[in-house]
Formats: C-alpha cells, structure tokens, sequence
C-alpha cells in the first residue's frame, strides 16, 4: 500500500501526511478556517466525508473502464485509512458520553440513532477488513482488484448510511423544541 494513505506513524501518532491531505481536499469549502483549529471529532468527520467522496469517485471510475491496478492499491490504502478513522470516530462518541447515563432513557429515539450508527460502524469497519484482507491474500491483482471494487460498493452504501445517521443526529442536537414549564 502506498505511504501516503497510511495515517499512522511507527510511534502511534497521526500521520500529518494524512491530515494534509484531507486538510487540502476541505480547503476550498472552509476557505476562512484554519482546518487545524478544528477540534478533533470534526477533523474525523470530515475525513469520513472525504472517504465517502474519494470511495464514490473510483467507483465510478472502475464502472467506467478507468480503474486499474493502481488505483486498487490506492483503494485499500484509503480504506484502512478509513477503518482507523472509523475507530476514532466511534473513540469520539463514547468519550462526549453519548452512550452513558448522560443519555436520557426517556429519548428512545436518541438510543435507537446512536445504536443505528454503532451497527454502522460495526458492519462498514466488517466489510474493511473482509475487503483488506482478501485483497491482500488474492495474488492476481486484476481479480484481487474487482473483489475489492465489488466490495467497495457496499462500504460506500454503509458509509452513506452512517453520515446520514449521524447528520440526523446532530440535527436533533440544534432542532430540539425548547423545553415547556
């Protein structure tokens, strides 16, 4: 796998390699925001949706013909970029207590989204490492690199699925109705 997806050091620090590249694909939509200012759960998020975008953009190159062995190897560089995301952004979750006594058992709706986007998390960060390791074992590169592709489809699907979950989530967070005496 190429160096320049692989998002951690020898040392266990994030590679700033890595951040770079997010930080650069964001750029144009931030334009006014120093995207190293941004607390690290947002950071997370967006390289989630930059892997969602990067994962879109080969499939609809390999449908169209212009897909190839190296970009295969980019491909499984980016998902287990993703799946190291994917940790953090879960790490994230648990931390701010979502899934604590700070949950109000009276909100099964709130418990239910935040056990949706865990599946989430649980079957995309499945399929990684199902599609990884396949694609790593399978010496034929060609064939290694449609299995990977075919796979690749369903994690894009999941991923849309958890962002979706998840911008439900924080809309509930600023649209919730003021409290009523």
């Amino acid at each position: 796998m190429s160096d320049a997806y692989d998002p951690v050091t020898e040392g266990g620090k994030h590679s700033r390699a890595l951040d770079a590249t997010f930080a650069s694909n964001w750029q144009g939509v931030f334009k006014e925001v120093d995207l190293d200012l941004i607390p690290r759960a947002g950071q997370v998020h967006l390289a989630l949706l930059e892997a969602e975008e990067f994962v879109g953009l080969a499939l609809r190159k390999w449908a169209a013909g212009r897909g190839d062995a190296a970009g295969s190897e980019e491909l499984a560089g980016r998902l287990a970029a993703l799946q190291i995301r994917l940790n953090e952004h879960r790490a994230g979750i648990e931390a701010e207590g979502s899934l604590s006594d700070s949950v109000k058992s009276e909100d099964p709706w709130l418990i239910s989204q935040l056990q949706h986007l865990l599946r989430h998390h649980d079957k995309l960060g499945s399929a990684i490492l199902l599609a990884s390791a396949e694609y790593e074992i399978d010496p034929e590169r060609i064939r290694a690199a449609a299995r990977l592709y075919r796979r690749a489809k369903g994690m894009a699907a999941e991923l849309t699925t958890l962002l979706s979950v998840e911008r439900s989530l924080v809309m509930a967070q600023f649209c919730e109705p003021q409290a009523q005496d």
